[in-house]
């Protein structure tokens, strides 16, 4: 009986298992990303930008008044990856961040993308995660093995109820 659990809960764990899905290259929309996408003035950021060419300079850029975050060069794989920090006198509100350089293909390129900064003393941290998938399969696996263990428990019970009950006769 208690293979028969563990099999029918491994089959069930792997039939909630997500599958691989493949990736487009180059990526569609936005190419430029942050570790952070609400930042606080003075706050430290990762950018990191893809589909450059190898060895190219890449210059970040914030908007809506432009100031320039530095420049990255990107990698064999044409990514450029900057850590900077956002200006202290920058506004409250939703600024563009463009990365600006020469694209794999040889020809200009600019990606951006946005980021929301936000008033001193306002940010409120981001705690947990945003992909819940992994955990609620867990918990639905844990909720599965726990309902086996109590049907076989209750067979367990009535087995042996039926077996005392033909004792005395």
């Amino acid at each position: 009986m208690v293979k028969k659990i563990a099999a029918l809960t491994a089959a069930l764990l792997l039939t909630t298992i997500g599958v691989a899905q493949a990736q487009t290259y180059p990526p569609g929309g936005n190419t430029v990303t942050a570790n952070d996408s609400t930042v606080a003035p003075g706050d430290p950021i990762t950018l990191s930008a893809q589909i450059f060419q190898s060895g190219a300079t890449v210059t970040f850029t914030m908007f809506s008044a432009p100031v320039v975050l530095g420049t990255a060069t990107a990698n064999s794989s044409g990514v450029a990856t900057l850590t900077t920090t956002i200006p202290a006198g920058t506004a409250a509100g939703t600024h563009t961040i463009e990365a600006t350089g020469t694209g794999a293909n040889g020809q200009p390129l600019t990606v951006s993308m946005t980021i929301t900064v936000a008033g001193a003393g306002t940010g409120i941290p981001v705690t947990g995660s945003s992909n819940t998938l992994p955990m609620t399969q867990i918990a639905l696996g844990v909720i599965v093995v726990g309902g086996l263990l109590v049907l076989a428990a209750s067979k367990r019970r009535s087995s042996k109820a039926d077996a005392t009950d033909t004792v005395g006769v």
